[in-house]
């Protein structure tokens, strides 16, 4: 059985508008698991006839911003963070320095609430340094947030 989005994927890759996709889902309980990999495994043409698997090696760039985003909100339901605070505090560092990210335009500091969880700087595994497959990001992400959400308890920020 196929999806309307796995269709839709399928599609733009035979177009050209992707070269490859992989879609991995899985629920927290462990009960459900899905993983489809289509399309060209790249726009270079030594590469266009590879096809694209689920086990490749990607750069993860922005895909841990929809967990970072999720992790952050959850900590304010939970009274971790507050949305009008200054983010230099809720993200503490060894020195607890300034850095351009937490100060806005005018110099003046960043509340979570004005912070672009979605668009900025805020991958939590350093976005384009990291590499690994697919798989592994699902693996990642199961270990983090269902095995042992150490990313979400109160001493882990």
């Amino acid at each position: 059985m196929e999806f309307v989005e796995e269709a839709a994927y399928r599609d733009a890759g035979a177009s050209g508008a992707l070269p490859g996709v992989i879609l991995l889902a899985a629920d927290k309980e462990g009960t459900f698991e899905y993983g489809k990999a289509m399309g060209r495994r790249s726009t270079k043409p030594e590469d266009a006839a590879k096809a694209t698997e689920p086990d490749m090696v990607l750069a993860m760039a922005a895909c841990t911003k929809l967990m970072t985003a999720i992790a952050v909100l959850q900590c304010v339901e939970r009274g971790l963070f507050d949305l009008d605070e200054d983010i230099a505090q809720s993200f503490r560092t060894e020195e607890n320095f300034i850095t351009p990210s937490t100060l806005d335009a005018t110099g003046n500091a960043v509340t979570l609430e004005g912070w672009d969880l979605v668009n900025g700087s805020t991958d939590c595994l350093g976005g384009g340094g990291v590499f690994g497959s697919a798989q592994d990001f699902l693996a990642l992400m199961k270990a983090v947030l269902v095995e042992g959400p150490k990313l979400l308890k109160e001493k882990s920020y």
